[in-house]
């Protein structure tokens, strides 16, 4: 017997947002885009009690600009996720996000800054996103408070406020039933499904 799955994304974050212009490089709508669906599925996982704890640029595909979670072998119920370092997965948040928008590495996350580094580091992606992504005061205001939780290693990560803020709910793209859940009694597609 064989267990077929759809193939999540051919192409790592990491690798996109290293492309240069001409070369696969997404461009600023895009980048939004991804950043916006990685806030959704980070939402996602948090609000059902789950953190994923290993969101390298492997773990973290795209095929275009549609964004796809893989691997859970490191997932644990939220109360227990890593709340530092590199597992953290608001700190892959903000390496991702700073990496996508190609703000620097004074706006990375880095792994063994001080409090102060990392503060510096903060305000540096914040105004590298004001510029290149023309953000506004409230998204600043909410991707902050992920950010001040991320250098305070808070267990909160606060991804709702940054999920329930105009910006990010302006730029997912739409609904995608492409995958829909199964009716749990039977092998039949349920109403809308194409499997």
């Amino acid at each position: 017997p064989y267990y077929v799955m759809h193939a999540a994304g051919s192409q790592r974050i990491s690798k996109a947002a290293k492309a240069k212009k001409g070369k696969g490089e997404l461009s600023t709508a895009d980048q939004i885009k991804v950043f916006s669906q990685l806030v959704a599925a980070l939402y996602a996982l948090h609000s059902e009690g789950w953190g994923h704890n290993d969101l390298h640029g492997g773990n973290v595909v795209l095929e275009g600009s549609k964004l796809s979670l893989i691997d859970f072998g490191s997932v644990r119920t939220y109360s227990t996720s890593k709340t530092e370092g590199s597992k953290r997965d608001g700190n892959r948040l903000w390496e991702h996000t700073a990496k996508l928008a190609k703000c620097g590495k004074s706006s990375l996350w880095k792994k063994k800054a001080n409090n102060e580094v990392l503060q510096q580091h903060a305000n540096s992606l914040k105004e590298c996103l004001r510029n290149k992504w023309s953000v506004d005061g409230a998204f600043i205001s909410a991707l902050d408070t992920v950010l001040q939780a991320d250098i305070g290693g808070e267990q909160n990560q606060h991804m709702t406020e940054l999920f329930q803020n105009k910006f990010v709910q302006d730029h997912l793209p739409d609904l995608d039933n492409q995958f829909q859940w199964l009716a749990a009694e039977t092998c039949q597609p349920i109403k809308g499904s194409i499997a």
